[in-house]
């Protein structure tokens, strides 16, 4: 599977998501966002990376696939 197309709010999002200690509520907070903003995110991600919805999955795809470091 190639790099997704991401727009530039799912690209403000991935990294924030790889930060563990931050929660949905405090990403939410950081992006000016609702945390049930974030989930829908985190879901449309998992899609376009065609993994299981997840943070933890989306995480692990998007650094497989070069949209985040290692």
């Amino acid at each position: 599977m190639g790099r997704p197309r991401l727009s530039p709010a799912e690209e403000r999002l991935l990294p924030l998501l790889a930060e563990w200690d931050l929660t949905y509520a405090a990403i939410a907070g950081r992006l000016g966002v609702a945390p049930a903003t974030v989930k829908a995110r985190v879901r449309r991600l998992a899609h376009k990376l065609g993994v299981t919805p997840g943070r933890g999955a989306v995480v692990a795809a998007a650094r497989q696939r070069g949209l985040l470091a290692p």
